[in-house]
């Protein structure tokens, strides 16, 4: 399917963009959040080339930690382009670091959560933001 009927079918969903190094955490990642349109980058450097060519998602869960472009540099250019700037940002870290939760919020993440959230509460925090 092209690009473009995919993006025109997955805008009846809300669109999430995944954004992680580890291809088994993105896998993951996608089979649990299925409910949404997920589109997904392994770096920060991916991630902005994808969100030229789909436009803005609903909502970008992020690993704190990348290569290339980390999350912060990422997030700091989304909060600095107009068309992007809107976007919720979720960052996944490590547990145990809380100078990197206290720099992303103060970037503009709209939340810092654990990398071993379940589920669920995945779930919740993503309908929070997009609600």
């Amino acid at each position: 399917m092209n690009e473009t009927i995919r993006w025109t079918l997955a805008r009846r969903r809300t669109i999430l963009l995944v954004v992680d190094r580890d291809d088994a955490t993105r896998n993951h990642l996608e089979r649990k959040l299925d409910q949404y349109a997920v589109h997904a980058a392994r770096d920060g450097v991916h991630a902005l080339d994808v969100l030229r060519r789909i436009g803005p998602p609903d909502v970008v869960i992020c690993d704190a930690d990348m290569p290339r472009m980390s999350a912060l540099a990422l997030l700091r250019t989304m909060k600095c382009d107009p068309t992007l700037r809107h976007v919720p940002v979720l960052l996944f870290t490590a547990p145990g670091r809380p100078s990197q939760i206290a720099e992303a919020l103060d970037a503009g993440a709209d939340d810092v959560i654990p990398k071993s959230l379940d589920s669920v509460r995945l779930l919740e925090r993503i309908a929070k933001v997009v609600s």
